[in-house]
């Protein structure tokens, strides 16, 4: 199957998010998506076929920044088809790093699963802080 990755407008995004809030999302969730996406430098979407398999986006703190925050949403539909999502995104961290030297986020503890792709991704993690993990992903190394 071809996995389409795409660069979202703004407009475009917001639909998403309401059609994952619709299925996926609850309120309160697609409202912290919403400041996310209007945070971010760029949005991606991935789907494969019609299926979404997530939303990303990066939000440097300035324009002049070497690195930027990562916010990730995986859809369901990512558990589905695991290989493409850890390859795919090997390839779109590798684009991020050329832009960001340093790609730096949280990871709720205990969240398994993104705690698994992130270390593929060559995310180092800090110290839990409460219900958050920083990790920090450098040129394509841990």
């Amino acid at each position: 199957m071809t996995t389409l990755i795409t660069p979202v407008a703004r407009e475009q995004t917001r639909q998403l998010i309401l059609s994952l809030e619709e299925t996926m999302l609850s309120k309160e969730e697609a409202v912290i998506m919403n400041r996310y996406i209007e945070a971010s430098i760029s949005v991606y979407s991935a789907f494969v076929g019609d299926q979404i398999l997530g939303l990303w986006g990066l939000i440097p703190p300035t324009l002049l920044s070497d690195q930027a925050y990562l916010w990730l949403y995986t859809a369901p539909a990512a558990e589905e088809h695991q290989f493409i999502v850890v390859r795919r995104g090997q390839i779109e961290v590798k684009k991020m790093l050329k832009t960001y030297p340093k790609i730096v986020g949280h990871c709720v503890v205990g969240a398994a699963r993104s705690i698994r792709w992130l270390k593929w991704m060559g995310a180092v993690f800090g110290q839990a802080d409460g219900k958050l993990i920083p990790f920090a992903i450098q040129n394509g190394e841990a």
